[in-house]
């Protein structure tokens, strides 16, 4: 009689714990702004019952949703919606069901703590070592890199030198040369990043390009002469590889709206493959579509950190190599 009881218990527990499990309708994967359930702040990891109100408190906000298909949603709009309803807007939209996106869906689930814990942990297994450049300004890219697209994002910051503070520098110049040091482009921004389009004709017949860049000094003087500026070589794809690559990311984008979410699992697409310059103007446009959510800026750190172009591992490197 126990035994059958006991048994009776252990079914009952099993067929509400797998009714839990499918009880939910939306996880929360990312947010920005005063949003609510009922009432309660959203936050990323809640889930989302089909009974439940959400609530747009503004417009410009961000609210990004993965349905227990592996749908997702975005929601920027001010305005009231009731979970239930939400459901027949997910028709054709992106999916975290692909190889690619199942690594974003399974970011995304973790804390930013853990998830940064394990990209370090991820760059440290990593073999073999990374050539890092000399100079006063240090680039978010390996010194060797390939490009798919035809627009070349960069990051960098201002390293820590005697020789200039950031209160020194009016802006940054950008150089632009061939593998002869011929300049065929330069270009100046105030921020501590910059696209370069590469569909100018003046970079039709290049296969490798090197990019300089330095500080300018706020009475116009360049921090460091040109000849002397340590470079970072993009090498361009070939028609060929081109089409492969297109060919497979394709599978992977066909048919997604143009939305942070998949957005970001282009960006997952792009740093496999190993085009970090590419992940990163990726990354870029994910902040923006997302208002800077703070869950997609974990992300985009702990890409960064997983291929060491972050600024602790770059630093760190360069103490090793004595540069």
């Amino acid at each position: 009689m126990k035994l059958k009881l006991f048994a009776t218990c252990i079914l009952s527990l099993l067929i509400t714990v797998a009714i839990s499990a499918q009880s939910y309708t939306f996880r929360v994967i990312g947010t920005k702004g005063n949003n609510t359930v009922d009432g309660r702040p959203l936050k990323v990891g809640m889930t989302l019952t089909d009974n439940q109100t959400i609530m747009i408190a503004n417009n410009g906000s961000y609210l990004g949703l993965m349905h227990k298909t592996g749908k997702t949603l975005e929601l920027q709009n001010k305005g009231t919606h009731q979970v239930k309803s939400l459901i027949s807007k997910i028709k054709g939209s992106g999916s975290l069901n692909s190889r690619y996106a199942k690594f974003v869906s399974d970011e995304l689930s973790q804390d930013g703590g853990t998830s940064a814990a394990r990209a370090r942990a991820q760059h440290m297994k990593k073999t073999g070592s990374t050539e890092r450049g000399i100079g006063l300004v240090k680039v978010m890219l390996p010194r060797n890199s390939e490009l798919y697209g035809s627009t070349v994002a960069l990051s960098w910051y201002l390293k820590d030198s005697p020789e200039i503070k950031p209160e020194d520098v009016k802006e940054y110049k950008i150089y632009v040369t061939d593998m002869e040091d011929e300049v065929l482009h330069t270009q100046t921004t105030t921020e501590t990043y910059a696209f370069i389009d590469l569909s100018e004709d003046k970079f039709t017949e290049a296969e490798q390009l090197i990019f300089k860049i330095t500080p300018v000094k706020t009475n116009g003087s360049l921090a460091e002469p040109l000849a002397t500026l340590d470079g970072y070589m993009v090498q361009l794809l070939d028609n060929e590889s081109k089409v492969e690559y297109t060919q497979e990311l394709k599978k992977v984008t066909e048919g997604n709206e143009d939305s942070a979410i998949n957005k970001l699992v282009e960006a997952r697409f792009y740093e496999e493959n190993e085009f970090y310059s590419d992940a990163i103007r990726t990354y870029k446009q994910v902040l923006e579509l997302s208002n800077n959510a703070e869950s997609y800026q974990n992300l985009y750190k702990n890409f960064l950190i997983r291929n060491g172009l972050d600024k602790k591992t770059l630093e760190a490197e360069a103490k090793a190599e004595g540069k």
